[in-house]
């Protein structure tokens, strides 16, 4: 069995923070097979303190669920010299990153020659472009470019969360020079779906009688509205649903997300506000992770709704899999591999991406059939059982954990192109920005006279 430092985020899914997302989902989808296979694991998690209640944020060293966890706030976990030390007392045989960019990008930092995985939930750059389309500013692109590069420079064996999002990292890693004649055949990038850990049960009642009637028909949301949600297309069609049917409800939990995409929530949370059905449009916000499966529980249809972009393409959604687990007919844009596995098991209905008119026809139709969402649910649950549990997903990640290696080219020379492009670009701009600068400087009067004295010190030895 091998000592495996695990760096990764936090809240995970067995603590009842009020914001679970899918990076303490993918932690937690990688930690425990690890500790179930015998390994021993120190985990080192990026605590999203505002994510618990006021007060209850743990912090620290712990040991539970059969490894040792560090919770580390951001400023914590930014220091290098913090992770080093624990990597050093530690002596891993091996660094596995999963979820967020930020764990990969200091395990990148780390002074080691373990092996590392580097996991890459989500293409970067994909998500930088809809950053760049919410901010109005292509700055992230430069930003986020110029930090994943040191993450494909490091990693010795990567994983993706779809087959598609595989051939963009193959293609990144090519870009950065690493494939070279030493890593022909290598495999880099193993696809490690997103995955679903045991079925809900319901404790109390948090929408049936609370929030409408025991008959009225509830459409949920749950989780981030990220910066390719389309608040528009889902506003317009479930206005006009609840215009021809009265016992329609939409209930969300989640929200916006803090420092990062906010504006999606704030726009839908202003046309929910002033909409004439305003009554009911139930926006509870993030809600404690003991609650949320009482909503999911008691919900009859869950909807998600995409832009068309590539983050769409390349990426997941970790909300169906809780759906499909709960056993909840789900209605989401087709745009992603998962929803696309699931039209082929029959456990999902779809409607086209930015088309009101196409989504307020299905949300009448699954409303007035209660057969159809039935068969849906079942199909969904035992495709989520069957497909996406932990040990189905894992698999490579436990296999390479058993004997960690190196890649082919460590120590090799490589060529630089594509991402490495965009760092030295962005070096050389500093570079000339302070050339400038002083250039600026020496053409100055205070410049001439210092350099005017430097020169008579010097001839009178003093220094």
């Amino acid at each position: 069995m091998s000592k495996i430092l695990l760096l990764g985020a936090a809240p995970l899914p067995y603590e009842n923070g009020i914001r679970l997302d899918a990076h303490g989902k993918r932690t937690w989808q990688f930690a425990k097979p690890l500790v179930a296979a015998g390994h021993e694991v120190t985990a080192v998690c990026l605590t999203d303190v505002g994510s618990y209640p006021a007060g209850a944020a743990p912090t620290g060293v712990r040991q539970e669920n059969g490894m040792v966890l560090h919770a580390l706030p951001l400023e914590a976990f930014q220091q290098i010299e913090t992770l080093q030390k624990i990597h050093d007392d530690f002596a891993p045989d091996a660094v596995v990153t999963a979820a967020s960019f930020l764990p990969s990008y200091y395990a990148a930092q780390l002074d080691t020659d373990a092996p590392l995985w580097i996991d890459q939930n989500g293409d970067l750059m994909a998500e930088a472009q809809m950053l760049a389309v919410a901010n109005d500013d292509n700055a992230a692109l430069t930003l986020y470019a110029t930090n994943l590069a040191p993450i494909l420079a490091r990693g010795d064996v990567f994983s993706a969360q779809s087959a598609r999002q595989r051939y963009a990292l193959i293609g990144q890693l090519a870009a950065h020079g690493r494939l070279v004649k030493e890593t022909v055949g290598y495999e880099f990038v193993h696809v490690l779906p997103d995955a679903h850990d045991g079925e809900p049960a319901h404790t109390r009642n948090v929408i049936r009688g609370v929030l409408c009637g025991a008959k009225d028909f509830v459409i949920l949301w749950s989780g981030g509205f990220n910066t390719w949600t389309d608040v528009e297309t889902l506003f317009a069609a479930l206005e006009r649903a609840m215009a021809a049917d009265a016992s329609i409800h939409f209930v969300s939990t989640g929200g916006g997300l803090p420092d990062f995409a906010e504006d999606a929530y704030k726009k839908f949370q202003t046309l929910t506000a002033d909409s004439k059905y305003a009554d009911r449009f139930h926006l509870m916000g993030w809600v404690p992770q003991s609650d949320v499966a009482n909503y999911v529980l008691e919900a009859d249809l869950g909807i998600n709704i995409d832009r068309a972009c590539y983050e769409t393409e390349l990426g997941s959604r970790t909300r169906l899999l809780g759906w499909w687990a709960a056993g909840l007919a789900t209605l989401t844009t087709n745009g992603c591999e998962l929803t696309d596995g699931a039209m082929e098991a029959e456990a999902v209905a779809t409607f086209p991406q930015g088309d009101v008119a196409a989504l307020a026809e299905q949300i009448a139709m699954l409303a007035a059939d209660p057969e159809h969402r039935k068969r849906l649910a079942e199909h969904a649950r035992r495709w989520v059982r069957d497909q996406f549990s932990f040990a189905a997903t894992t698999g490579p990640l436990l296999a390479w954990a058993a004997q960690p290696t190196s890649a082919p080219d460590r120590g090799v020379s490589r060529a630089v192109g594509g991402l490495g492009v965009a760092v030295l670009k962005e070096m050389e701009r500093k570079v000339s920005h302070y050339r400038e600068k002083l250039a600026r400087m020496q053409d100055s009067r205070t410049w001439r006279l210092a350099a005017k004295l430097h020169r008579i010190t010097r001839r009178f030895g003093f220094k």
